[in-house]
């Protein structure tokens, strides 16, 4: 409601998204809405999977390989197709990391005094569907630097024949 009412005020011709999937676990928000809300108003998107689970302070989301994670692809390349079919997709592979989200801490909560509870009901949901990721290691021995950069790639070729499959 926030992106929509700024874009309102400055009008559509001058302001528009760059949304990132990734980025509404953040907000605790389901990535799949965001698009839903604000998908006519994409101009430029990254894109990258993501998986979101329990933890005792709230939950813990991972960003994945696309076709790794809990989206639901079909349903989100129909989306970009229907709300904004030119707009270029950025694949970011940004994985192998668990990022905490404590929102049943009180400092974590600070953030979102606005927000009422109706309004996170879709990001529990998710929440309540995930499952941890594993953390894949280097091998003994191997440079931690080199091992990022190879994941990193192999996650993005994924992506890459993973979304492939899904959009025409």
């Amino acid at each position: 409601e926030e992106i929509l009412a700024l874009i309102d005020e400055v009008g559509s011709d001058l302001c528009g998204v760059m949304l990132d999937p990734g980025n509404a676990l953040w907000a605790m928000e389901d990535p799949l809405e965001h698009l839903r809300v604000l998908g006519p108003h994409v101009k430029c998107m990254s894109i990258r999977d993501y998986m979101v689970w329990a933890s005792p302070e709230g939950a813990m989301f991972q960003w994945a390989a696309i076709g790794d994670g809990m989206m639901d692809i079909p349903a989100f390349t129909g989306l970009l197709k229907k709300h904004c079919p030119t707009v270029p997709l950025f694949v970011e592979s940004i994985s192998n990391s668990q990022r905490p989200l404590p929102f049943l801490t009180d400092e974590f909560m600070a953030g979102f005094q606005d927000v009422p509870a109706a309004g996170i009901v879709d990001f529990l949901k998710l929440v309540r569907q995930g499952h941890p990721l594993p953390v894949d290691e280097p091998m003994a021995g191997q440079d931690q630097r080199e091992f990022d950069q190879q994941h990193q790639r192999r996650e993005f070729e994924k992506s890459i024949r993973n979304l492939r499959a899904h959009v025409s």
